[in-house]
């Protein structure tokens, strides 16, 4: 009797499931210093945001400097659609009743370590689209873990 040759799709049926690569930002851990903005998430923290381009987007913040070159840290709030971020920036000087993230906390995938609380300025909040001039400058620092941000006493 004549043996029946499989297609190319039964033979593929016929193999187990392959495993999920692994994430691949993941993988990368340590090592990530830049992130293309489409593969940005909610939690991530990055470094570098120039406070003109913050005091630009927010209308508010920082209150004007003298030093244009300083920094602030941004947080991703939430994703907006396919391309677009909800953030806020960050500071060392906590606010009554703002969310912080937690001295201590180690955050994933980069498993870097916060050397300070750092508050979440939400009622600076500003969305960005692509945005190659603001996102290139920054500095990816991690993911934060949910336990780490904590709710500051009003």
């Amino acid at each position: 009797m004549k043996e029946r040759v499989l297609t190319f799709k039964e033979f593929l049926n016929t193999c187990a499931e392959p495993n999920p690569p692994p994430d691949p930002l993941a993988a990368l851990g340590k090592n990530l210093l830049k992130i293309p903005q489409a593969y940005w998430q909610k939690r991530m923290l990055f470094s570098g945001a120039l406070n003109t381009e913050l005091f630009e987007k927010t209308g508010e913040f920082p209150a004007r400097s003298k030093k244009p070159s300083l920094t602030h840290p941004v947080f991703v709030i939430k994703k907006i659609g396919s391309f677009a971020f909800k953030l806020c920036p960050c500071s060392s000087k906590l606010i009554r009743g703002c969310r912080y993230i937690r001295k201590g906390c180690r955050l994933e995938i980069s498993e870097t370590i916060m050397d300070r609380n750092s508050c979440l300025l939400e009622q600076y909040t500003f969305n960005l689209s692509k945005d190659p001039s603001f996102c290139g400058r920054l500095i990816f620092r991690g993911k934060v873990p949910r336990s780490c941000i904590v709710q500051g006493q009003k």
